[in-house]
């Protein structure tokens, strides 16, 4: 492995996923993930398929909201103590 890609920002790591990846998110505990959400809505990501390993949690929510979501396969979403998040109507 690279070590300059282990040190890489989260905007230099946003900048190497392409709109329409899978990208997997771990559970909120690991703040890297909230860190890599806000760089890819910064970039303006599109069509992004996220895997929660093994739930979605704040960062799956924000991504969502912004727009940059085409796809979600978990388990659940949850935002810790707060609950579950919300479900949006079908469209």
């Amino acid at each position: 492995m690279n070590p300059e890609t282990l040190e890489a920002s989260p905007e230099a790591l946003a900048a190497r996923v392409p709109d329409g990846a899978m990208v997997a998110l771990p559970p909120d505990n690991s703040l890297p993930s909230v860190a890599l959400a806000k760089a890819l809505i910064r970039r303006g990501a599109r069509g992004l398929r996220l895997l929660g390993v093994p739930v979605s949690g704040f960062a799956t929510d924000m991504l969502i909201g912004a727009g940059c979501v085409a796809e979600v396969q978990t388990s659940a979403v949850s935002l810790g103590e707060a609950g579950f998040a919300p479900a949006s109507p079908p469209r």
